[in-house]
């Protein structure tokens, strides 16, 4: 069973790996007079909350390090995805028929339902003496 997800954070990353983010944890005397650190509880990011870099508290470096590593992702995971269920199957699941061939109503539905963005592309301009070295003269010429 997927858990429910909770509201899109505003910093629009989502955790893809459970994250610990710190805790609480503190000395205890033992029966036997031995010191022990007993941790009281954990503070676990977990796989699919939206998440920030001030959720964790941690440098420019270190969330740079979770985004590059895929641990924290700017889109969430496909829905489906549980423990038992990785975003892989969960999304061929979304976008395959019963005999497991793509479905393309489905494709089609799930492109509409999340647009990729638009990147405006210009060539640079031109420069006035601009020439191609010998090597780089089109093929035929």
């Amino acid at each position: 069973m997927a858990r429910a997800r909770r509201k899109k954070a505003d910093s629009e990353y989502y955790a893809w790996s459970e994250i610990y983010a710190g805790g609480e944890s503190e000395i205890r005397e033992t029966a036997g007079g031995r010191r022990r650190r007993v941790i009281i509880n954990r503070n676990i990011i977990h796989t699919g909350d939206p998440v920030s870099q001030a959720d964790l508290d941690c440098t420019d470096e270190e969330w740079e390090n979770l985004i590059a590593n895929g641990s924290v992702r700017n889109y969430p995971q496909p829905d489906g995805t549980d423990a038992n269920t990785s975003p892989t199957t969960a999304f061929m699941a979304s976008v395959t028929d019963d005999a497991g061939n793509i479905d393309p109503n489905k494709l089609m539905a799930l492109a509409a339902k999340n647009p990729m963005p638009v990147i405006p592309v210009t060539n640079p301009p031109a420069e006035e003496d601009a020439s191609l070295e010998e090597d780089q003269q089109p093929v035929g010429a």
